[in-house]
C-alpha cells in the first residue's frame, strides 16, 4: 500500500547518497548536457521495470514494467482507490455512529405522547379512589347516623 509514509523517489535520493549530474563525464565542459538528455529518453522507454524496493527495502508490491508515465498513472490509480476505499469506510462509520445516537436516544428519551397517556391514567386512578373515598365517608356517615 501507498502511504505518506513510504512516497519517496528514492531512498538513497532521500539519504543524498545520490545526485543527478549533468553528464557522466567527469572531464566534460560545464554546459555538457548529455546525461539530462539520456534522462529524458527513458520517458520514452516502454521497458523499464519498475520494483517497489528499488526505493524502499522491504517495500511489498509486485514489479511494474513498462513506461515512467505509465508507472505514474498506476500510482494515480492506486492513490484514488484507496483514497475513495478510505472516504466510503469513513462514510459508512458516521452513517453508524448517527443510527447508534439516534437508537439510544430513541430508547433513553421521553415520549410525549406516551407520558400524556400515562398522565391520563392516573388522573382517572385519582378520581376512582377519591370516589370510593367519597363513598366510603358516605357510608360511614349513614351508619353513625343510623346507631346514633
Amino acid at each position: 500500500d501507498i502511504t505518506a509514509g513510504n512516497i519517496c523517489i528514492s531512498q538513497e535520493w532521500a539519504e543524498g547518497t545520490v545526485k543527478m549530474l549533468s553528464t557522466t563525464d567527469p572531464n566534460a565542459p560545464t554546459d555538457d548536457r548529455s546525461n539530462l538528455a539520456q534522462f529524458l529518453n527513458l520517458f520514452n522507454r516502454k521497458d523499464i521495470e519498475f520494483d517497489p524496493k528499488d526505493i524502499v527495502g522491504d517495500a511489498e508490491g509486485a514489479v511494474y514494467e513498462g513506461s515512467f508515465e505509465g508507472m505514474l498513472l498506476r500510482i494515480e490509480s492506486t492513490l484514488a482507490q484507496d483514497q475513495m476505499a478510505a472516504t466510503t469506510t469513513l462514510n459508512n462509520y458516521a452513517i453508524t455512529l448517527d443510527n447508534v445516537y439516534t437508537d439510544r436516544d430513541s430508547v433513553t428519551g421521553v415520549d410525549l405522547n406516551d407520558e400524556a397517556t400515562n398522565l391520563m391514567v392516573y388522573q382517572k386512578a385519582y378520581t376512582a379512589a377519591c370516589r370510593v373515598l367519597t363513598a366510603l365517608e358516605q357510608a360511614i356517615d349513614s351508619l353513625l347516623a343510623a346507631t346514633a
